[in-house]
């Protein structure tokens, strides 16, 4: 059965983790999805770690993709500057693949297609995935070339 929250008495480990200073937030961005995890597996199981390093995953991507507009937001008052950079932005988020994007959105691809996924295992799809739409592309081109 999937986890939904954190019961209260692994709360109470982790909040000894956090007041402890054992866990530390701060540090917990610079950390790899198995760094994190490793952590708080002193204080809970496995799979509640993965829960909870996949929900701190999850807010972490949002809160990088909303400071950027944020930011935007407070600096720019032209509506169409501000139309072109939030377009701008969204771009950028979808192709980031930096090793630490990678890395640390492996619980959540794993929560989203039920299977492990490695970093470097993303970055292979990623390259063969682009591959087969440039292949795609081309063929498609060439028919309709054809077809002129």
């Amino acid at each position: 059965m999937p986890i939904k929250c954190v019961p209260i008495p692994e709360a109470e480990k982790l909040k000894k983790g956090l007041a402890n200073g054992d866990i530390d937030i701060a540090k917990f961005y610079d950390m790899t999805s198995a760094e994190r995890k490793a952590k708080l597996q002193k204080y809970v199981s496995k799979d509640l770690a993965s829960f909870i390093n996949k929900e701190f995953e999850k807010a972490m991507l949002s809160s990088r993709k909303d400071a950027l507009k944020n930011w935007v937001e407070k600096t720019f008052t032209n509506k169409e500057k501000k139309k072109e950079l939030f377009k701008e932005i969204d771009e950028i988020n979808e192709l980031l693949d930096s090793s630490q994007q990678l890395n640390m959105i492996e619980d959540f691809v794993a929560d989203k297609i039920g299977i492990s996924v490695s970093a470097k295992e993303i970055k292979e799809i990623t390259y063969y995935t682009d591959q087969m739409k440039k292949i795609y592309d081309e063929t498609l081109a060439k028919r309709k070339a054809n077809h002129d």
